[in-house]
């Protein structure tokens, strides 16, 4: 069945008998599009045809452009409001946060890239099963030098459960994937799983032509902006982020 916004229900129960918190599901994977819904059919293809069949496939569009791109059945589309900032980790931690008590795991794959790899989300969770706060990623073309867990990374849940978003909410869109490789390296749970690989179809690698998109997340206005945006993460809010993190060892 196709949905335009997951479903979620609510029992009334007695205060005399109160009913226990639903069991987390596993995993799901949200694919967030702005612009690109050509791109984002085959991004979204490649990841039915290698994902587990117990992974929830969610499609992140915004109400102004919500009749552009087709339905497709089993995935769930999750229209969410007409951005004010440019950018992918407004969608993200709209989601993540939507997600954190439903989920025990937070995958993504942007609109340009395609998974390789056959059961790829298993392959992730495996990675950081036994990890608390674990970020795992996989080898991404356009991130072969420097590993950073861009797109197709998977998250522990308890991240956004304990810090209330997947990465600040000052950072827009550039260098998110630093602060994911920051505070994982720092708590030691970061893991780079090379035998998963995704295609990131960008313009970087000239695997995508500069676009409209690119324009307005890519320019050297933005990677200032967003550059400083980080420093002032770092020296300001990492510390007490990562006492938060070190700190809850349970839900």
């Amino acid at each position: 069945m196709v949905t335009d916004s997951p479903h979620s229900s609510a029992e009334k129960t007695s205060a005399d008998s109160p009913s226990p918190a639903p069991a987390r599901k596993k995993a799901v994977v949200v694919l967030p599009s702005r612009g690109r819904p050509e791109r984002l059919t085959k991004a979204l293809d490649s990841v039915i045809k290698n994902s587990s069949p117990d992974l929830d496939i969610v499609v992140a569009i915004d109400h102004d452009e919500k009749d552009f791109y087709p339905r497709v059945e089993g995935v769930t589309y999750d229209i969410g409001p007409t951005p004010t900032t440019i950018g992918v980790n407004a969608k993200l931690n709209r989601l993540a946060n939507k997600y954190k008590d439903s989920y025990d795991y937070f995958l993504w794959v942007a609109d340009d890239s395609i998974i390789l790899t056959k059961k790829w989300d298993k392959l992730l969770i495996k990675e950081i099963s036994k990890i608390r706060h674990g970020i795992s990623h996989p080898h991404e073309t356009t991130q072969d030098i420097r590993k950073l867990p861009s797109n197709g990374t998977c998250f522990d849940l308890s991240i956004v459960r304990t810090l209330g978003y997947l990465a600040p909410p000052s950072l827009l869109h550039l260098y998110i994937d630093n602060f994911w490789q920051l505070i994982g390296t720092e708590l030691g749970t970061l893991r780079y799983t090379p035998k998963v690989e995704l295609d990131h179809q960008h313009f970087t690698n000239t695997k995508s032509v500069w676009d409209a998109q690119y324009a307005k997340t890519n320019s050297q206005q933005r990677y200032d902006r967003e550059r400083d945006m980080y420093e002032v993460y770092k020296n300001h809010q990492l510390k007490i982020d990562l006492a938060k993190l070190r700190s809850t060892s349970f839900d």
